[in-house]
């Protein structure tokens, strides 16, 4: 039953239990409390009684003494202490019928006492009443039938005075017993309701925490399984909120299942070698690519040390870096590294390590870079056969086309269309040339061999320089080169290509610009950078096109383009030479209105001081 309340209302009840008992001893104290209180009311009143009685007859004393003496004497002091005295005994009278007044038995015995007295009372009444008239001597109260009665009513008073005494102080003493017993009572109730109430709230929370912590401790040792990859055990029963967690980890168990398998699925199929080490570099784990890439199984390697599959001559350069990395928190480490094979033939891979502090492996990804590097290869083959094999005779062919257009007197005269043809010639071997120079800049740029020779440069000398040497082409077209430049702009750079850079915009703006236009070149500062843009009035670019326009061999297809041929590797040149120098390079168009190609470069110190 209890399995089936939750764990709010377990504590609700461990709380109110031991309330509800707490509540029932107080009411039960306070009755026995009011019960004492009771008692001790009674024999207070009793006391009282007990000590109006005693004055009573101290009263009648003091009255039977004052009738004597007035009867010896007749002085008036005596017959008024007398008369005192009457009024005290009936003021008396009336507090002790009020304080006995619920106790019939002694009411009983107080009427006969107030007839006796009443009887005490009207004896001496008459005595007084003749001595007053002086109707008895001297002697009179000698005589045997008054002393008698007198004697007679004194005693009766004192027997019923005595009774009733009697009476009161016995209930009085059974009260006093009563008001005892009840504060014991109270005593053994106080005692025994906290001892009850501690073994109670004991029992309740000793009996709610076990039940607690074993079903707890069954979903820990499904923890403990599920992590080790063992059977869970059955699940809990019941209602409460550890049934809802276990079952919330069972679902959680269940999807991490389901994930851990799609993992190792993903892992076990990857063309990549997935794998962790050890602080002394020992394979932990390892999916079976190494087995595609090295011809080795996991079986194999696992335990194996990483550096005995290394090539020699790399052994050391990585040794070096994984014991770099292990001395930092959570640090990265990329490189290529060659491998060798089953075979022990070299294999070049490329391998990311991720040192994990807190676990103590390094987590690292290897994929087989081999194809990458005979790639490479090719490309740098390719390249040098471009370079040695196609530009020199390239350049050959082209200065004898030149020589053939221009020495007449070498060669014989050409007629015209033997002219026309060498000059078309000339062109195509001009922009091969171009293309190929270009491509070679780019990859020189992408390797890391492109050496810039920079010095201080003057801006505005280098596009006057351009605007000059582009004048011809510019004026063939009747389109204007106009320049808006700031005095004395100078920069860092290498002259020859930032002029290449230069001679590119200027010409591309050119052959764009439709005729009878203008090209407009401004050159200007912005705090310590200088900024060059190149505006014309062509057609524009859309702008879909503007993300990928410096991307090498990109052309943008629009019925202008079409008619004007390029290699598409001018803008990727320029963005890389820029870049090179700390620049940027970008554009502003919008198909139809023309557009603004843009570099900016930093400012030489003296130029931003001039500034």
């Amino acid at each position: 039953m209890t399995v089936s309340l939750t764990i709010r209302q377990k504590g609700l009840l461990l709380v109110a239990l031991p309330l509800a008992f707490e509540l029932g001893l107080i009411a039960l104290v306070l009755t026995l409390d009011a019960a004492a209180e009771r008692a001790a009311y009674e024999q207070a009143r009793s006391k009282e009684a007990v000590s109006k009685i005693n004055f009573l007859l101290k009263v009648v004393s003091e009255s039977t003494t004052a009738l004597m003496l007035y009867s010896a004497t007749y002085s008036k002091q005596f017959r008024d202490e007398f008369l005192q005295s009457q009024n005290k005994i009936e003021k008396s009278f009336q507090k002790i019928e009020a304080l006995i007044d619920d106790y019939p038995a002694a009411k009983q015995e107080y009427a006969l006492w107030r007839t006796d007295t009443t009887k005490l009372t009207n004896l001496t009444g008459r005595i007084i009443y003749a001595l007053d008239r002086r109707e008895v001597g001297s002697g009179a109260l000698d005589s045997t039938t008054v002393k008698a009665g007198l004697l007679m009513c004194s005693r009766q008073f004192i027997n019923h005075a005595d009774k009733l005494t009697e009476m009161i102080s016995s209930r009085k003493l059974g009260g006093l017993a009563t008001e005892e017993t009840w504060r014991l009572w109270v005593r053994c109730a106080l005692f025994a309701g906290v001892v009850s109430s501690i073994l109670l709230s004991v029992a309740l929370s000793s009996y709610f925490s076990r039940t607690i912590r074993q079903r707890i401790g069954t979903i820990a040792k499904n923890t403990e399984a599920f992590a080790q990859g063992q059977e869970l055990n059955e699940p809990l029963s019941g209602g409460d909120e550890i049934r809802d967690l276990d079952l919330a980890f069972r679902q959680m168990a269940s999807a991490l299942g389901e994930a851990r398998r799609k993992e190792r699925a993903v892992v076990d199929n990857a063309k990549e070698i997935i794998c962790s080490l050890n602080a002394e570099f020992q394979f932990v784990s390892v999916n079976s690519a190494s087995n595609q890439v090295l011809g080795l199984a996991p079986s194999e390697l696992i335990g194996k040390e990483f550096l005995s599959i290394v090539a020699a001559n790399s052994v050391q350069y990585v040794k070096s870096k994984l014991s770099d990395l292990s001395g930092e928190m959570d640090a990265t480490f990329f490189g290529e590294i060659p491998l060798l094979n089953f075979e022990r033939a070299q294999v070049w891979t490329e391998w990311s390590f991720v040192w994990s502090s807190q676990e103590k492996h390094f987590f690292c990804v290897g994929h087989d870079i081999n194809e990458k590097i005979e790639l490479e290869t090719l490309k740098r083959d390719f390249l040098n056969m471009v370079s040695h094999d196609l530009r020199t005779p390239i350049t050959a062919i082209s200065v004898f086309m030149q020589s053939l257009i221009t020495g007449r007197e070498i060669y014989g005269k050409l007629n015209e269309h033997g002219l026309k043809t060498s000059s078309s010639i000339s062109n195509s071997l001009k922009r091969m040339l171009s293309l190929i120079n270009d491509l070679l800049d780019i990859e020189k740029i992408e390797s890391g061999r492109l050496e810039l020779n920079t010095s201080e440069v003057s801006l505005n000398e280098l596009i006057e320089d351009s605007v000059f040497a582009l004048q011809p082409l510019s004026e063939s077209r009747s389109i204007k080169l106009e320049m808006e430049l700031s005095s004395s702009v100078r920069c860092n750079c290498d002259a020859e290509r930032m002029s290449q850079v230069i001679n590119n915009l200027l010409s591309n703006a050119i052959k764009f610009s439709p005729d009878s236009s203008r090209v407009l070149v401004k050159l200007s500062r912005a705090g310590n950078r200088c900024q060059v843009e190149v505006l014309d009035d062509g057609p524009g670019i859309d702008e879909e096109f503007l993300p990928n326009l410096f991307n090498r061999f990109y052309q943008v297809k629009t019925s202008v383009k079409s008619k004007i041929k390029g290699s598409g590797l001018g803008l990727a040149l320029c963005k890389k030479v820029v870049e090179l120098h700390g620049g940027k390079i970008g554009v502003r168009s919008v198909g139809g209105q023309g557009s603004c190609f843009w570099f900016s470069l930093p400012l030489a110190e003296e130029s931003v001081g001039g500034a």
